[in-house]
């Protein structure tokens, strides 16, 4: 069991989890500790209408496979889903970010002209669910699922 106590205005958690769940949890607290505010929202713009995105944010370009789960000056969470057959909009992440993908599924990846550039095949993927990863701001691209499965991950952007 970890205890964790009040930080930054974050109220008190008790998670129990078990050593399988362990990444998830680590990326969601460093995603609460590194926030003030848990409020949910809607849109970018009532988070902070001030900061003016290009048309290709996530949020903005693909609000149907990115939701803003919690934001504020210092970092924004994401869920990330794609339904199975479906090819997400043209977008990009302007910020360096951790993602952790809970709900693994084969896909293809796009480049800003639409060239495929990766693709899932049974010799380079696993359903095991993984570790946390490093992601560089990335630029113009689109993710399809060809899987029969939900992709679904956690990305906490990091805007410092």
């Amino acid at each position: 069991m970890v205890i964790v106590t009040t930080y930054i205005g974050t109220p008190l958690i008790i998670w129990k989890f078990y050593m399988r769940n362990s990444n998830f949890f680590i990326v969601v607290f460093v995603a609460l500790i590194s926030c003030q505010s848990q409020e949910s929202v809607s849109s970018y713009s009532d988070v902070n209408p001030t900061l003016e995105l290009d048309s290709m944010d996530a949020v903005i370009a693909a609000p149907e496979s990115h939701e803003i789960l919690l934001e504020n000056d210092r970092v924004r969470v994401l869920r990330v889903k794609i339904n199975p057959g479906e090819r997400e909009p043209m977008h990009n992440h302007n910020w360096e970010s951790v993602m952790y993908v809970d709900h693994p599924a084969m896909i293809k990846y796009y480049d800003d002209k639409g060239n495929l550039v990766f693709e899932s095949n049974k010799s380079n993927f696993s359903y095991d669910v993984g570790n946390p990863s490093w992601m560089e701001a990335e630029g113009i691209h689109a993710v399809e699922n060809i899987d029969t499965l939900e992709y679904s991950a956690i990305r906490v952007e990091l805007k410092d």
